[in-house]
């Protein structure tokens, strides 16, 4: 696979040329989407979403599915979030019911009934976000009401509540180490928090508007945020207390970026399949209810590929572990690989 290397310095391939050019074309005739998982009852309304309250596990090898069943009996009980850890032991749920839930990969549940399931004393809304730490030791939510929490994994327990954190609701949770995380809310600010304080180590203002995601980079140096102000930006988290730098601002979309992702780090320095990197910088991916995707320079802003091929809005994005796909998520889910082909499921599950 590793053949035909480059120089170290052409670290922008002919292969990466060709595939972000492919993006821009939707190939003719349109091949149907390889496999289509089929079995939700109602409709799912983006990869954290499902409005029966059913979590289904597949094996898309083999198509075999396991059904964890319904999660709540509430009225409001849609699912907002499905999460799993690093090494794929766990999975985490968040739920407007609000109640938060953790499976083992087996389906078995891990943290149920007692102060961790039944905390509608301590979250007052549904829980829109949830996160593993990189370590799987601990788990960060967020919730509308404001809140974000973190929990420790291996005794079932709410480690620390940070209430207040956002006014208007807390959209979004990432962790950028182990201790230190980073959270978005409807009050249009970003905010860094070590998990031994209960006040944050950063306040990050600039959206102008309130803000729908944000993911730490892979090495922890910085935060993406992207919001309903039609723009995405690259925050560099300081090492020191000297404040933090203007960021880089994605500008380019028509209507509100409902998620933003970045290009997973793999492949060598100057092989051919170096797919996620441009000009020695990582991608970073947004999608808008403009009904496009893109994929940007992380470093200058710049847009280097525009996906127009959805024709209705995009909510939700996902890169393969090795880069090489871009899977992105509307009514039809469509994933686009390097070699420019796409693939079209019709039936919205």
């Amino acid at each position: 696979m590793y053949t035909n290397m480059a120089s170290p310095n052409d670290i922008l391939s002919d292969n990466l040329v060709h595939f972000l050019q492919g993006l821009r074309i939707a190939p003719e005739p349109v091949p149907q989407a390889t496999r289509i998982l089929d079995g939700h009852k109602s409709p799912i309304l983006n990869q954290r979403r499902s409005k029966d309250s059913e979590v289904v596990l597949w094996d898309t090898i083999g198509c075999t599915e396991a059904r964890l069943g319904a999660l709540s009996a509430a009225r409001q009980r849609d699912i907002t979030s499905l999460t799993w850890s690093a090494d794929g032991s766990m999975l985490a749920a968040g739920c407007y019911d609000p109640v938060v839930r953790v499976f083992l990969a087996n389906g078995t549940k891990w943290m149920e009934n007692g102060t961790v399931h039944k905390l509608k004393k301590t979250i007052q809304d549904a829980i829109f976000s949830t996160r593993f730490s990189r370590s799987g030791d601990m788990l960060l939510t967020a919730s509308l009401d404001g809140s974000a929490c973190v929990w420790d994994l291996e005794h079932k327990t709410l480690y620390r509540q940070y209430t207040g954190t956002h006014q208007g609701g807390c959209t979004d949770v990432d962790w950028i180490t182990d201790k230190i995380f980073s959270s978005s809310g409807a009050d249009k600010r970003v905010l860094v928090m070590h998990v031994d304080h209960a006040v944050p180590l950063l306040v990050i203002r600039g959206h102008t508007e309130e803000v729908n995601r944000i993911e730490a980079s892979p090495d922890g140096t910085r935060v993406a945020s992207c919001s309903n102000d039609a723009t995405g930006r690259i925050w560099t988290i300081p090492s020191t207390d000297r404040g933090i730098l203007p960021p880089v601002v994605l500008l380019g979309h028509v209507g509100k970026i409902c998620a933003i992702k970045w290009g997973p780090v793999s492949g060598r320095r100057g092989c051919r399949y170096h797919y996620n990197m441009h000009r020695g910088h990582s991608l970073i991916a947004t999608v808008s209810v403009d009904t496009t995707a893109r994929v940007w320079d992380s470093v200058t802003g710049e847009c280097i590929a525009k996906i127009t091929d959805h024709g209705r809005p995009v909510w939700s994005l996902a890169f393969s572990p090795d880069g090489r796909f871009l899977a992105t998520d509307v009514e039809r889910n469509m994933v686009l690989d390097s070699n420019h082909k796409l693939f079209i499921g019709n039936n919205g599950n």
